[in-house]
């Protein structure tokens, strides 16, 4: 098994309805999920991937998020994004993904650090008989 680099830790991956900084630098989160249900598809929607990166000393990475399906088909990529960290100060990203889902299976959601993968998160799909109700 390959040595996983200790830096950047990787402190949240979230999917959410919106991540955003307010204007005091503070980070809000809404609605969290792991699951979307729907009764068409093709689905297509938008969403928000939140990453937050903490460091134990300096140094400068780069990220990239990849959506792919059950069969490893790729469905959006991002660029790949540099940022910098230090024993004091952090970085978040926020990316809002506009995705169009042919059908209901398992997707995931893979973080890329440098170039090799760092974690992965499943996203459910289902189909169901009638919309949810919405809040």
């Amino acid at each position: 098994m390959a040595e996983v680099p200790v830096e950047p830790r990787i402190a949240a991956l979230l999917v959410a309805q919106d991540a955003f900084r307010d204007e005091r630098g503070r980070v809000h989160v809404h609605g969290i999920f792991d699951t979307i249900a729907s009764p068409k598809f093709p689905l297509v929607t938008t969403f928000m991937v939140f990453v937050a990166f903490k460091g134990t000393k300096w140094g400068t990475y780069q990220a990239m998020v990849r959506l792919i399906d059950s069969l490893d088909n790729q469905l959006a990529q991002t660029e790949q994004i540099t940022f910098e960290l230090t024993e004091f100060k952090g970085h978040n990203l926020f990316i809002n993904l506009n995705i169009r889902f042919p059908s209901p299976q398992l997707y995931k959601i893979k973080l890329f650090i440098d170039g090799g993968e760092r974690l992965e998160m499943p996203l459910m799909l289902r189909q169901v008989e009638t919309a949810p109700p919405q809040s």
